[in-house]
């Protein structure tokens, strides 16, 4: 009994230790997106950490999968759709999201995946349906 409660207790702490996502690998304007991004737009941080590990592995200039753009995989559609509903000037956050924004930004890709997400169209990106 004492064996499998310590093989139960490694496996445990390695999944533990698996699941954790370092903050130094994201690199500082990662960080500083996904920070923007969940105070803007009231998404939990821990939710954009899940889906840009997910998608991209925190990299903003990920292109590996075409058609898919940036840290958070945007397709063209769904890009231009962010740029075109988060650019309300009625919402207060208009300015946020730059005319030139561009999905290969930490920043932007945060801040358009962030809005789509509190807009309650989380389902565009099939990998946060796991996410916190």
């Amino acid at each position: 009994m004492a064996k499998k409660l310590a093989i139960w207790g490694g496996t445990f702490l390695f999944a533990v230790l698996c699941s954790l996502e370092p903050v130094e690998a994201q690199g500082a304007e990662v960080e500083a997106a996904i920070w923007e991004a969940s105070a803007v737009w009231g998404v939990p941080q821990a939710r954009l950490r899940c889906l840009y590990r997910k998608e991209s592995g925190f990299r903003p200039w990920a292109d590996e999968n075409p058609p898919y753009m940036g840290m958070a995989q945007f397709d063209a559609s769904t890009w231009n759709y962010a740029r075109a509903v988060l650019r309300n000037p009625a919402d207060p956050r208009y300015p946020l999201l730059p005319p030139d924004a561009s999905p290969w930004r930490a920043r932007d890709a945060a801040l358009a995946s962030a809005g789509l997400i509190a807009r309650g169209e989380g389902s565009r990106w099939p990998p946060l349906w796991g996410c916190p």
